[in-house]
C-alpha cells in the first residue's frame, strides 16, 4: 500500500520544513509549497490524499486557495492549520477540518487520520459553523 500524499501549503518555511520531518516519521509522504498560489499549482499536477493549508499567507489567503481547490477535487480533504484561534468567516465551508497552529502535534495526526479515513475529524478540532461536514 502506498504512504498517503500530505501537501502543506505554509509561507513560514520553518513551520513547514518542521511539519514535513515530522510528517515522514510518521509515514506521510509530503510535498511543500510556501504560498497559496504555488500549492494550487503541486495540487492541479500531485495525487494528494490530504491537504495541510496555513490562512494567513501573502499572495492567497488560505480561504482563496481552499475554495479554488474545491472547484477543481472537491473530494480532496483540507484541514486548515492556522494561527488564528477561530475559523475565518471568509472560509465559509471550503475546509473539512480547522486546527490552532501550537496544538499537540497529535491532535495534527488525528486530524490527518480522520481525514484520510474520509471521516468527520472529532468536534474538539472545528470551532465554528464555517468547517465542512464531512461523511
Amino acid at each position: 500500500m502506498s504512504k498517503p500524499i500530505v501537501l502543506c501549503i505554509d509561507d513560514d518555511v520553518d513551520n513547514l520544513r518542521i511539519r514535513e520531518l515530522l510528517l515522514h516519521q510518521l509515514g506521510y509522504e509530503t510535498i511543500t509549497a510556501c504560498s497559496g498560489a504555488s500549492g494550487l499549482g503541486m495540487f492541479q499536477v500531485a495525487d494528494v490524499n490530504v491537504v495541510i493549508l496555513d490562512y494567513a499567507m501573502p499572495d492567497l489567503n488560505g480561504a482563496q486557495v481552499a475554495r479554488r481547490m474545491r472547484a477543481l477535487r472537491p473530494d480532496v480533504p483540507i484541514l486548515m492549520f492556522s494561527g488564528l484561534t477561530t475559523v475565518p468567516d471568509d472560509v465559509d465551508g471550503q475546509v473539512d477540518a480547522f486546527l490552532v497552529k501550537g496544538r499537540p502535534v497529535e491532535e495534527l495526526v488525528q486530524q490527518l487520520e480522520h481525514l484520510l479515513r474520509g471521516r468527520k475529524p472529532p468536534s474538539h478540532a472545528s470551532q465554528s459553523s464555517g468547517v465542512r461536514e464531512s461523511a
